[in-house]
């Protein structure tokens, strides 16, 4: 993922968004430390959180979210199924190499 465009956002305090992907950076109450979050977008549907994390600082945290948006880059699908009407289970299928 290069070339990402990050902007200041109303909720966040750094975002990034791809065809596929919403990258997410706030800073927390705490000064010692951001938190990161990487999201599955699907059009009109709600986003799925895909994986989330703790950085020193901003810099840091939008690197670790663009890290993590590579490593899913390789899934072609991902399908959400409700298990038992209450639990969420996610899987993912990967290309074959």
């Amino acid at each position: 993922m290069e070339n990402v465009k990050w902007r200041e956002d109303a909720d966040a305090a750094l975002v990034a968004e791809t065809i596929r992907f919403r990258l997410e950076v706030h800073n927390t109450a705490c000064a010692d430390y951001v938190r990161f979050l990487v999201w599955a977008r699907h059009g009109f549907a709600a986003n799925r959180l895909l994986g989330s994390g703790a950085a020193a600082n901003l810099g840091q945290g939008m690197k670790a979210a663009q890290s993590m948006a590579d490593r899913f880059l390789g899934v072609t699908s991902l399908a959400i199924e409700q298990d038992q009407g209450s639990a969420l289970l996610a899987r993912a299928s990967c290309q074959d190499a």
